[in-house]
């Protein structure tokens, strides 16, 4: 048997398309390129509409802002340790929930301290301690050491007593 006689032709479902369209392109790019780099500073869509994060009075003002940080989930409070002891005289902080409250358009990445802090251009920064934010606070998410007081750090989380973590005044930017 001649198997061009006698044996059936596959033929392509595509092989009676039609020609190619004149606007379509004579070559299809390929997609095996590198992803593009990421950006180095967040891009505006993180955090709320129109969040201006260096004017004091600007939408989500710095009084708002220091509210939010101050205001930690039921779960911060009395941790449990890694030993599994609750700490009744301790607020757990976490700078990932910092950031979701406040939106990470007030953050940057500080490759010596290995984690986010607050940009220095950031409301929050400027005028975070006149509006009530406390000093250890404060100093924690601007990546300051916090040493030698009854605060536990890491990375990621402060661990402030609940003495220290109550707002302080309530200052008026000029």
């Amino acid at each position: 048997m001649s198997s061009s006689d006698d044996t059936p032709h596959y033929r392509h479902p595509l092989a009676s398309a039609p020609e190619r369209p004149q606007s379509a392109p004579a070559i299809l790019p390929s997609n095996n390129q590198a992803p593009l780099p990421l950006p180095t500073a967040p891009p505006p869509s993180l955090g709320a509409h129109d969040d201006d994060i260096t004017t004091p009075h600007a939408f989500r003002s710095i009084s708002a802002c220091v509210s939010l940080l101050m205001a930690p989930p039921k779960r911060a409070y009395a941790p449990i340790s890694a030993r599994g002891d609750v700490m009744l005289d301790r607020v757990h902080i976490e700078l990932g929930w910092c950031k979701r409250v406040v939106s990470e358009k007030h953050f940057v990445w500080d490759a010596g301290r290995r984690r986010s802090v607050l940009r220095g251009d950031s409301k929050i920064r400027v005028y975070g301690l006149a509006y009530g934010l406390p000093k250890r606070y404060h100093e924690w998410l601007c990546g300051g050491e916090v040493s030698n007081t009854p605060f536990m750090v890491s990375r990621d989380a402060l661990y402030i007593s609940k003495e220290e973590f109550v707002r302080m005044g309530g200052g008026v930017v000029g």
